[in-house]
């Protein structure tokens, strides 16, 4: 028989019974067995009820069931099983998922290319501050739109961005989404197959573009104006404090938040290559600290966590856990053998 201490997760009872809609709602309108109410005779005696006369009224339940919704008992059993062990497992997450969680204050800065981050991180390591070197790499960054060929871009901007030589810059060119003065930094191939790396800054007036467009031939920074005046949305000020981080958080990479729980208190990691291609650096502003789960945070994470459980089951993975799966209480059905 199975025990508290011996019973661990395992692929077997894993809840795989689904009801179809018309399942659910059919079973939903049928009255769940359940002894009847004792009724007062007329002596008021109670007229209990016998397990046999149980047996018979249960046997008569699931024949309507089955007549009304096509239900077969073994189906029904088949189904209260899954939604008894669903509910236990559900209880089990909910006592084992921990109420508190650590978490750490980052910085972060992103970075082009390794060699980049090898500059930012010496340039850190000699005084400067994250905000400094963030705002560097976003000025050089700031309105690129990379390597593109005809076809891609709205044609007002094409019209203009093929005719010009590398390092020209465009007079105000206007589109749906306002008006663009355009450099185009790189040129390759022919005709149709050709492409341009080009970046451009977009504001929503022909007089503040012209204004730009006399600014830059000034020798004003194209990548400076870009930062501080485009619209364009994906020109965005650099944010490098990420503010109290927990090991899910999702405003950094998880390498990267990994990477920052493992550093000392001011510390800051090497270059950490993300799946975008660009490369982090993350300095451990405070902590690791300890902060409790508000009530949705909680239950959020005791819903992942089952059903994190239930897909592994159910790909015939093995389960592992954080937490001592040897609590899980035993299924009363496998102790049964029913």
């Amino acid at each position: 028989t199975a025990t508290a201490q011996s019973w661990t997760p395992t692929p077997e009872p894993t809840p795989t019974a689904t009801l179809t809609v018309e399942e659910s709602a059919a079973i939903t309108q049928t009255a769940t067995p359940e002894p009847p109410t004792p009724t007062l005779g007329p002596t008021a005696t109670p007229n209990l009820l016998t397990s046999e006369s149980f047996n018979e009224q249960y046997k008569k339940y699931l024949e309507a069931m089955r007549k009304e919704t096509g239900v077969t008992e073994a189906r029904y059993r088949e189904v209260v099983r899954a939604d008894l062990l669903r509910s236990k497992l559900s209880d089990y997450f909910a006592n084992q998922v921990p109420a508190e969680e650590e978490q750490v204050h980052i910085r972060q800065v992103l970075l082009p290319t390794e060699e980049a981050a090898r500059q930012a991180r010496q340039a850190l390591d000699g005084g400067k501050s994250f905000d400094e070197v963030a705002k560097e790499t976003a000025v050089e960054k700031a309105g690129d739109l990379g390597f593109f060929g005809k076809g891609q871009m709205v044609p007002e901007f094409e019209q203009v961005v093929f005719t010009l030589e590398p390092g020209q810059i465009s007079d105000p060119v206007k589109s749906q989404f306002g008006w663009h003065i355009i450099q185009v930094l790189e040129r390759k191939g022919e005709g149709d197959q050709m492409q341009v790396h080009a970046r451009h800054i977009l504001v929503d007036t022909e007089e503040e573009a012209r204004q730009i467009k006399q600014e830059l031939e000034k020798g004003a920074d194209f990548g400076q104006l870009a930062l501080e005046r485009s619209k364009d949305p994906s020109v965005q000020p650099p944010k490098t404090d990420l503010g109290w981080v927990t090991r899910d958080s999702t405003a950094a990479d998880p390498s990267v938040i990994e990477a920052a729980f493992k550093l000392q208190s001011g510390a800051i990691s090497d270059p950490i290559q993300v799946p975008s291609g660009e490369w982090a650096i993350v300095q451990l502003v405070e902590g690791p600290s300890v902060r409790a789960l508000d009530q949705a945070d909680l239950q959020r994470k005791r819903s992942q966590a089952l059903q994190t459980w239930l897909n592994e089951a159910k790909a015939g993975q093995g389960v592992e856990r954080l937490w001592d799966t040897s609590r899980v209480p035993p299924d009363p059905f496998l102790a049964s053998g029913g």
